[in-house]
């Protein structure tokens, strides 16, 4: 299932990339396009403002007495040659800034007459844009008028366009080897940031499905002592109740566990359910630690524990009351449970900076540094001594740590082996 929801995550990226990919490059070409082709329209539009007066300059090219070729280069007008034709298309005047045979400018001229759709033609190896005009162009030769205004001819305006269709083509070109090896690049980096994403989610589906697993083998030990009990008292119904009393008390015990355990559950999940709010008020820390320290005074006298507290009064903070009291009373359940006969336990609280910070040690096996980072764990116990604690289900450590994370705090914990285990609470004043 994960595999699929990343292959989808990898396909929703790579499609939404490709699109965005696709629009700006087009919006690129597009502009580089229009500006382009704008850019030759305005050379193509300004060559009407030409009043060509040769001086003496005009020559007869090729041969032919009835065609005037002129050279010039004007200025910012780019690679260019004017025709100009009478009504037939045939060719009179060209005013040219390259050197060409006046073959080439009749070729040029009777394309230009016949096909008149401005598509660019093909001259010399070169491609050249066209527009036909009424003509605009009075040449006098001579202080004579060689072309009036009242003769009926044609303006045709070639521009040599060759360069610009090359940018265009090589900026298309590049725009697909760019987006090309974008779109890989892509896909690759898709392909890890899906699976870094996806890592979060497989830890939490195997934590969920090891603790489905976990909280089945917890509740089916209650169930087998229970069915066990009762197999019992039906093999003995003949008997009366008081004498059946002992199969009623496992009975009993078996509920009464799975009872604690199903709690436990329901206050977990309660306590990690996003929706619910702490119900923050003001606490006194101080006096919460002192009264749980007092509860606990007859399981610490049970074990011979010694117990030395070093507790800063009246520390004031705006918290859930009922989280806090939680978190105190599961550390120092677990301290005393695991501290040796005989053993110790120090307390601390004190102010650092914008926290409340406890301190709870105790002596005793501790915890090894393969197991430590696990004690938060929901059904973890180290060994096979917590494991087979009728009393512990391995819920408490990550009931604490879902209460202090809902309260914006920290906890953290530490170990060494054979001596001591620390554990650290921050609490947000």
């Amino acid at each position: 299932m994960l595999s699929k929801l990343r292959n989808r995550l990898v396909l929703l990226i790579m499609t939404m990339t490709s699109i965005i990919l696709t629009v700006a490059f087009i919006a690129i070409y597009i502009t580089a396009y229009t500006s382009t082709n704008a850019d030759n329209k305005e050379k193509l539009d300004r060559a009407e403002e030409v009043n060509i007066s040769s001086n003496g300059q005009l020559t007869v090219g090729g041969g032919k007495a009835d065609v005037i070729v002129l050279n010039r280069l004007i200025p910012d007008r780019g690679i260019y040659f004017n025709l100009l034709v009478d009504s037939e298309g045939n060719l009179l005047i060209v005013d040219s800034a390259v050197q060409l045979r006046v073959e080439v400018y009749a070729q040029a001229a009777a394309l230009a007459w016949k096909n008149n759709d401005g598509k660019p033609v093909s001259l010399e190896g070169r491609l050249w844009k066209y527009l036909v005009a009424p003509a605009s162009i009075n040449v006098v030769t001579d202080g004579k008028t060689q072309i009036g205004d009242d003769d009926e001819t044609y303006q045709i305006r070639f521009l040599d366009v060759t360069d610009s269709q090359q940018n265009l083509y090589k900026l298309m070109m590049t725009l697909l080897l760019v987006g090309s090896a974008l779109l890989v690049t892509f896909f690759f980096l898709s392909c890890y940031f899906a699976n870094r994403a996806m890592m979060p989610m497989a830890e939490a589906w195997e934590k969920q499905r090891q603790f489905v697993a976990d909280a089945s083998h917890e509740l089916k030990t209650p169930l087998s002592i229970i069915n066990a009990n009762i197999s019992a008292l039906y093999a003995n119904k003949e008997e009366t109740i008081e004498s059946q009393l002992k199969w009623l008390d496992y009975i009993s015990a078996g509920t009464t566990r799975m009872s604690n355990l199903i709690n436990q559950l329901l206050s977990l999940a309660k306590i990690e359910d996003a929706s619910i709010q702490p119900d923050k008020s003001e606490l006194n820390i101080s006096e919460v630690l002192d009264q749980a320290i007092i509860s606990q005074k007859a399981a610490v006298q049970l074990k011979e524990i010694k117990v030395a507290a070093n507790i800063a009064p009246d520390i004031i903070t705006i918290t859930d009351s009922v989280l806090v009291g939680q978190i105190i009373n599961i550390l120092m359940d677990n301290a005393i449970k695991y501290t040796e006969q005989g053993g110790w336990i120090t307390i601390a609280l004190a102010k650092e900076r914008a926290c409340a910070v406890l301190t709870i040690k105790n002596s005793g096996k501790g915890i090894s540094k393969q197991d430590l980072p696990k004690v938060f764990d929901r059904f973890y116990r180290a060994d096979a001594s917590r494991s087979q604690s009728r009393s512990s289900y391995g819920l408490g450590l990550s009931i604490a740590k879902a209460s202090i994370d809902k309260l914006g705090g920290t906890i953290e914990a530490e170990s060494i082996e054979s001596k001591l285990t620390v554990f650290t609470v921050k609490i947000p004043l």
